[in-house]
């Protein structure tokens, strides 16, 4: 299969083949290791001795003398440590993996070639020395022993590739091996100084053809960058191309920990090895991870199933969480068979564990390191960082993001991406301090071109962290290129109000006459604005003038003394519906400024007033707010003759709003002065207008009564009460919700305001709304001894003292409630008091049980025997109330309510009081006292002992206003007269 056959589908099958079929190839011409635990040989050198390691200066000037220079030291070299052989048969072990060659086929026999020796003084080229081979050797391998020097460095080269291995740190302590094929050349670099003393070896293969050349290897390292050069152009050319490919591992491994190149064994090793070798050269990154798999799905037989569209979740990858792999095995399936579409399916779910090589280009680097979602994560771990210190990985991850950032296809060309990469980079410089970062990322996420794009609030806190001077050109930059005037002018507002809560000279004396520069240019070439955009740029060009009121165009549409000029389109007046968001902030501001620069504003207030009338209709009706600048506009000019002239004239023709009409009211009650003599009609021509729009909600509110007495037309209440007492229907209904509130009401704005009750303009209302009370209320009286008998029937025979009746019996002798509901914890404690119920309130109550997950609920209504008696009590004691406000004594009474006094008083005694057969106790003034009625309570006991008192429960039951006591200690006694 040539290049041009590989395509983003067989990517995967091609590299899969390659692999399945060399399992022994490396990729390696060269290898390295450094042995922090290694076997010293026991050297015993004849004419020198036994050698220590490592390597002394003593010894080693002695030794230069007892080898052979340039010659053959082979024979001089013996080894007497007997542990020596086994750990020179695992290096040789590890070398022929490495290198691609079968340790067990080819049998390799080492053969020591020279014991070299080297200092700064000589610096011996050991190049010819360690490629002496014969004709079967396939590996040269070196072995430095420890001796400490520096230099050394080893070059590996084979063909275009070539690798250097600097093996001299901590070589005074550390065995090294270095190895390469027959078919590369070394070359190593001159000793700076110390000691370099190593064995040398050539690995002979032994067995029968063919020997492991490198040729054998070329091929397929050869093949392999072939397929990743393919897929490297692929991506670069935005076509199809897979982001990462996941090989299976032969072996398992253990889970526990992560999975390093070190514990990889046999062939997952070497196929590891040639991945790593041959993708580095294509910029090629290899990673290792363990895997999770779970399989869901539908097969037809009960022993094997290949299901398709696997989830893998790489729990410990270097990749996306989930990913779609090809399986070389089925899945044993053992689960129950269930009914699918009519067919018998089985149902398997299934967990697999593998281990994992995975293979990605640099171009995918970022979104495989950083998952599905690579920008906001990488976003949101900069967004994380606080500390000050960068490191290595915190650059690189900054450098992944701003290249997404810039590179046309990725997905930070996203408005939401490119607001979170700026976000998290300027936060990230202004963590570090890093003003350059900060406008580098400025500029590759361009939020030069707009304010709104990097907002007021990042610039800010650059200013305050990198200082005004250093941003003073970008923020000249920034304001220059803003396309919006309101945007633009409003940035340099805030920024002006941001400086004056800074605790620094430098901005405070700097950032203002700055400001005001931009804000001065910014006037030169300001733009026509739009209607809707004139309330804005207005109030933003007159809160920071810069030197003066400077606005673009000038209207000649009126007479002034002052030079105005006013936001529109050339040559064009403002519409009279527009005056008050364009005029009025303007007057606003000139009348701030008349202690700098005085100025007569009185006929330039006269034109906007008369303008901004003449526009309004019934189709734009005022608002409390437009009421609060009309005679703001009227103070500042002084024109208050418009008012009886023009102004009320106008609001006499509109429809205004109940809450604008109460504005409107206080505002001419607090300018009465100016009105004149006219005040009263027209207060009371607005009032008039004002009671007819009040809501049937707020027509007993203190707000609303009270509202004529500020004015000082307490006459005018009448209008307020007007609605409310002249009902065509006036039901017991009516007058217990709506003038029993308003009763109360009134005594509450008559004593706010030391307003007597005898007053003209509140006593006939009162009088009226008492006659109705008593004549609509309490009339007519209910059976009040049948609901007498019935509750003292009811408190000698409920004979249970339990948590759970005590509340349903005491809501029926005192609860106001005409309904109550009770939770009751278990059903056989609902059953306990519904059967009390049914044997002692059957006839003044109903009930019902509902359902309920945490409680039983027993919701109890009382019957209209006993509902309507308690609701008359409850009325009668709310007229004695209000009876008692209105006076305590005779004359006051009758001051108030004339000639329905006596009737009054009569509806409002307890009719139980005097009970027929009974003689009535010899009170001769009990007649002439609303207050009397209500004092002398009765005492009438009950006739059943025996139920025990219980703490914090009430020991009788009201009755009108004469408590039945309950007294459960006491024996039965006879009934006591009144």
């Amino acid at each position: 299969m040539s290049e041009d056959d590989i395509d983003a589908d067989n990517i995967h099958d091609s590299l899969l083949s390659l692999l399945e079929k060399n399992p022994s190839v490396t990729g390696a011409f060269s290898y390295t290791r450094t042995h922090t635990s290694w076997c010293n040989p026991g050297l015993d050198i004849i004419g020198f001795g036994s050698l220590g390691l490592p390597l002394s200066t003593r010894d080693a000037a002695n030794l230069r003398d007892a080898l052979v220079s340039g010659g053959s030291n082979t024979e001089k070299v013996q080894y007497n440590n007997e542990e020596w052989p086994d750990f020179f048969q695992r290096v040789i072990g590890d070398v022929c993996n490495a290198l691609g060659a079968n340790f067990n086929s080819s049998k390799p026999r080492v053969e020591l070639t020279d014991l070299l020796f080297n200092d700064p003084q000589h610096n011996i080229s050991f190049a010819t020395a360690c490629t002496k081979s014969c004709a079967q050797a396939f590996a040269s391998l070196l072995i430095v022993l420890p001796s400490k020097f520096n230099g050394g460095t080893l070059r590996v080269t084979h063909g275009d590739r070539s690798e250097s291995y600097d093996y001299s740190v901590r070589s005074a302590t550390n065995l090294t091996v270095l190895a390469w094929h027959a078919g590369a050349l070394p070359e190593f670099t001159p000793l700076s100084d110390g000691y370099y003393l190593a064995l040398s070896y050539q690995i002979v293969h032994t067995t029968d053809p063919p020997v492991p050349t490198i040729s054998l290897q070329d091929n397929v390292v050869s093949r392999l960058r072939q397929i990743l050069s393919h897929w490297n152009t692929l991506r670069s050319e935005d076509k199809p191309a897979p982001e990462k490919l996941i090989h299976l591992l032969r072996n398992k491994y253990s889970r526990d920990g992560d999975l390093g190149y070190d514990r990889l064994k046999d062939a997952d090793a070497r196929t590891v090895s040639l991945l790593v070798n041959a993708g580095k050269l294509h910029g090629f990154n290899v990673g290792l991870a363990h895997m999770r798999c779970v399989v869901r799905g539908l097969t037809d037989s009960d022993q094997c199933g290949n299901p398709s569209g696997r989830r893998i979740d790489l729990s410990r990858a270097v990749g996306a969480k989930d990913y779609d792999i090809h399986w070389q095995q089925p899945f044993q399936i053992r689960d129950r068979p269930i009914r699918y579409r009519r067919l018998w399916k089985y149902k398997f779910r299934r967990v697999c564990y593998k281990d994992v090589v995975v293979l990605w280009p640099q171009s995918a680097q970022f979104s495989v390191t950083h998952g599905r979602n690579a920008i906001p994560n990488a976003c949101q771990a900069l967004r994380s960082r606080d500390n000050p210190m960068r490191t290595p990985e915190d650059d690189q991850l900054v450098e992944d993001v701003l290249a997404n950032a810039s590179a046309p296809h990725a997905n930070a060309s996203v408005p939401s991406h490119r607001q979170d990469i700026l976000s998290s980079i300027c936060h990230i410089a202004l963590v570090w301090n890093d003003l350059a970062l900060w406008l580098r990322t400025v500029r590759v996420c361009d939020a030069t071109r707009s304010i709104s794009v990097i907002g007021a609030e990042k610039v800010q806190m650059a200013v305050g962290t990198f200082g005004f001077e250093q941003m003073r050109p970008y923020l000249e930059q920034l304001v220059e290129g803003e396309p919006s005037d309101i945007t633009a002018l409003q940035f340099l507002d805030d920024i002006e109000t941001w400086c004056e809560g800074q605790d620094s000279f430098e901005l405070i004396e700097t950032i203002p006459p700055w400001a005001a520069v931009q804000r001065t240019k910014r006037y030169n070439i300001l733009k026509a604005p739009t209607q809707s955009q004139c309330a804005v740029l207005t109030k933003l060009v007159v809160t920071r003038r810069g030197g003066g009121v400077v606005f673009k165009h000038r209207s000649s549409q009126y007479p002034t003394s002052v030079d105005v000029y006013i936001i529109a389109g050339e040559g064009t007046a403002v519409p009279g519906s527009s005056v008050h968001i364009v005029y009025f902030p303007l007057i606003f501001y000139l009348a701030e400024e008349q202690k700098q620069a005085p100025v007569n504003l009185a006929e330039f207030c006269e034109y906007s007033l008369l303008s901004w009338l003449d526009a309004v209709d019934a189709k734009s009706p005022l608002a409390s707010e437009d009421i609060d600048s009309l005679f703001r506009i009227i103070s500042i000019g002084g024109n208050w003759s418009l008012l009886n002239t023009r102004i009320m004239p106008k609001l006499e023709t509109l429809e205004l709003g109940e809450a604008t009409l109460r504005v409107l009211l206080s505002a001419l009650h607090t300018n009465s002065e100016h009105i004149g003599a006219t005040m009263k009609d027209t207060l009371l021509s607005f009032l008039r207008k004002w009671a007819g729009l009040i809501p049937a909600d707020k027509c007993t509110t203190v707000e609303t009564i009270e509202t004529p007495v500020t004015l000082g037309l307490p006459e005018a209440c009448s209008l307020v009460f007007e609605p409310s007492m002249n009902q065509p229907t006036m039901t017991a209904q009516y007058v217990r919700d709506r003038l029993g509130p308003l009763l109360a009401t009134i005594f509450a704005v008559c004593s706010k305001h030391s307003i007597p009750m005898t007053s003209p303009h509140f006593a006939p209302v009162v009088r009226q709304i008492m006659v109705h009370w008593v004549g609509k209320v309490l009339r007519p009286i209910p059976d009040l001894e049948e609901a007498k008998r019935l509750l003292r029937s009811l408190a000698e025979r409920w004979t249970c003292d339990c948590t759970h009746c005590n509340p349903v019996r005491d809501f029926l002798i005192v609860g106001t409630e005409r309904e109550k509901e009770h939770h009751i914890p278990r059903k056989r404690d609902v059953k306990h008091v519904t059967e009390f119920l049914t044997n002692t309130a059957s006839s003044i109550a109903t009930w019902e049980e509902l359902p309920s997950r945490s409680y039983q609920r027993l919701v109890v209504t009382k019957t209209e025997k006993l509902a309507i008696p308690q609701q008359w009590k409850q009325d009668r004691e709310k007229g004695v109330e209000f009876l008692k406000t209105i006076g305590t004594d005779e004359a006051a009474l009758q001051a108030v309510l004339g000639g329905d006094y006596e009737s009054i008083v009569a509806g409002l005694r307890d009719p139980i009081r005097v009970m027929p057969n009974v003689a009535p106790v010899n009170r001769p003034s009990e007649q002439a006292s609303g207050e009397r009625l209500l004092t002398e309570p009765g005492y009438i006991p009950t006739s059943r002992p025996g139920i025990g008192y219980r703490s914090g429960a009430p020991n009788f039951m009201v009755w009108g206003q004469y408590p039945v006591h309950l007294p459960y200690d006491e024996p039965p006694t006879k009934r006591r007269r009144l």
